[in-house]
């Protein structure tokens, strides 16, 4: 947890938005469709975190390559590979290669109603992140993932000594049994 609270401190009735911060490294923005890294560690038991947004900003070295015409990259639930926020996806104006080959630094934004930037001159608004029955969020933890699909596959390629800040706002509920 951030800010020195844990889950155990959180009072019933009150809602704290919590905030996390984590930076990837080239190598684990590469390996992101193999290997998912996780941001906030599972809440405890009878409780599931449910971010708000997250803030991204790309501190562009390199461009990274091999990303598939049907690519995303996501925050979600431990193993789940569906996002919690809206994703990033390639099919929807390109938004993994504005990301990762921009050829600049710039921001980027996930919500749960987000405006992702689709092409310099243009934005797409994206609706909603994932609503489930039996969604099993339950004391789970959240990671960014990435998945490559389309017309390649595997890891990511390149992006030598570029850096991306990811922070994540979000809640910790206590989940009725």
């Amino acid at each position: 947890m951030s800010d020195g609270i844990t889950a155990n401190q959180l009072q019933p009735g009150v809602v704290t938005v919590l905030s996390q911060t984590v930076t990837l490294t080239a190598a684990e923005v590469r390996a992101l469709p193999s290997t998912a890294i996780e941001i906030i560690e599972a809440p405890g038991a009878n409780k599931a975190i449910f971010p708000i947004a997250a803030w991204w900003y790309v501190k562009w070295a390199a461009d990274f390559g091999n990303i598939g015409d049907i690519s995303r990259i996501g925050i979600g639930y431990t193993a789940a590979l569906s996002s919690a926020l809206t994703q990033f996806s390639e099919a929807t104006g390109n938004q993994v290669s504005n990301l990762l080959a921009d050829g600049a630094s710039h921001p980027a934004v996930m919500g749960i109603l987000g405006v992702c930037p689709a092409a310099a001159s243009a934005v797409v608004l994206v609706g909603m992140g994932q609503i489930q029955d039996d969604p099993g969020v339950t004391n789970t933890a959240l990671e960014i993932y990435g998945v490559n699909d389309g017309s390649h596959t595997g890891d990511f390629t390149g992006g030598i000594g570029t850096v991306i800040n990811v922070n994540v706002l979000y809640i910790i509920m206590d989940i009725p049994s």
